[in-house]
């Protein structure tokens, strides 16, 4: 064979090649299997997670290609109920709604009898305000799969998220009659109850939730918080300790193991469960700055305490002492143990303290105004720290200094 023949044989190759992948690739694209669609789904998951990973872009564009192959499958052959269904799921990922709940409607018109379709279109018709329509295919969802838990947290959470919390109740009741043994459904009622002002009635379900489920951790988790609530700190102290059985590591647990334990005066055991959250946090498995210390009332106004685990920065903060409004929403004014390296390097070139230490200083900034209460050569322990804000609140320490310039903003 002459050499340039082969040449363009050898060049053929590739194209070939390139093309029978193409060819394999539209075979998968109409694969209208069972095992083909659940490869779909597979990739739609997979996409949805790496989108709430933040991978935005990367996500986009595997939605966008399982949709372009669901399309050219239907174009195929368009009898395909959960081809629908998952072309529904892709294009409302894409903000695609109107499409979307056209795809959702075909897919129920092939097969009314899915529960997941109405579920499904339900969730769509909720984001897009169609609150109505987003109930009736919620409850459709509930009345075909009855002991399908999820379709009923979601009606039931509509209800909630629609400030109808009588009807989330009913449906809650409806839930837990159809599966008794769900520990979910009985916590999720225990939260509604909650919102209600319900506290009894909440413990009640709570407690039932984790008789049947001793790890069901949000129930313990609720169960602590009702009680912190209601100052019964022992009991509380008992449910996060639950808690911590399930989840060791779980960072808001021992802190409230730490304020409970504060509440009761058992220094032993809060700084036991301080300690547990330092190590995690040395050990990389916490990224947050600080940790809420303490919730006390002092003067009748509500106080948050954090604690930052390392001095950073040019304007460093250990403990930060939050007076809330009545609320307990809003700080109306912050007292702080800082240390600023301003303050620090000038306190070490005056030969004030030794040249690897540092001044630390209690100040209260509120608006209007920055007061200074204390400096200190070493750093004080958080009682210290906690009886002299103690006295700020009531009026029994002096300030050593004070400025009227307008309040400054801590950064965290």
């Amino acid at each position: 064979m002459p050499r340039a023949s082969l040449i363009r044989i050898y060049r053929l190759i590739p194209l070939l090649l390139l093309a029978l992948a193409v060819s394999a690739g539209q075979a998968r694209a109409a694969d209208s299997t069972p095992e083909g669609l659940s490869a779909i789904e597979k990739r739609i998951d997979s996409a949805i997670n790496l989108m709430r990973d933040k991978k935005l872009d990367e996500g986009k564009k595997e939605i966008e290609q399982c949709a372009a192959d669901l399309k050219t499958l239907l174009a195929k052959k368009d009898d395909n109920a959960r081809a629908h269904y998952l072309l529904a799921r892709a294009l409302f990922q894409l903000g695609k709604d109107a499409e979307s709940i056209t795809q959702i409607d075909r897919a129920i018109a092939l097969t009314p009898a899915d529960a997941a379709y109405h579920h499904e279109r339900g969730q769509i018709l909720a984001q897009t305000n169609d609150n109505n329509g987003a109930l009736a295919s919620l409850a459709k969802a509930t009345e075909l799969a009855p002991t399908q838990v999820e379709y009923w947290l979601s009606l039931a959470y509509r209800y909630a998220d629609l400030s109808a919390p009588d009807e989330a109740e009913k449906t809650f009741k409806k839930a837990i009659a159809a599966n008794p043994t769900e520990p979910r459904l009985l916590g999720a009622l225990g939260g509604v109850y909650a919102n209600l002002s319900k506290p009894e009635e909440a413990l009640a379900a709570l407690e039932k939730a984790v008789s049947i489920d001793p790890k069901y951790a949000n129930g313990w988790r609720n169960i602590g918080q009702i009680h912190q609530s209601a100052g019964r700190f022992d009991q509380s102290v008992k449910a996060y300790d639950a808690l911590v059985k399930v989840l060791p590591e779980d960072v808001p647990a021992l802190s409230k193991l730490v304020q409970n334990h504060t509440a009761l005066n058992q220094p032993k055991e809060r700084d036991a469960a301080r300690e547990k959250i330092i190590a995690l946090y040395n050990a990389g498995k916490i990224k947050q700055p600080f940790f809420c210390r303490e919730q006390f009332k002092e003067c009748n106004m509500p106080v948050m305490v954090f604690e930052y685990f390392t001095l950073t920065g040019e304007r460093a903060i250990r403990y930060s002492f939050r007076i809330l409004d009545d609320s307990g929403r809003n700080t109306v004014r912050t007292i702080s143990l800082g240390s600023y390296e301003i303050t620090t390097q000038i306190a070490r070139e005056t030969g004030e303290i030794g040249k690897n230490d540092r001044l630390y200083h209690l100040d209260m900034y509120e608006e209007g105004g920055h007061t200074t209460f204390g400096m200190y050569k070493a750093e004080p322990t958080y009682d210290q720290v906690r009886a002299s804000v103690v006295a700020i609140l009531n009026g029994k320490m002096e300030a050593m200094a004070e400025s009227k310039e307008m309040k400054e903003k801590e950064k965290e």
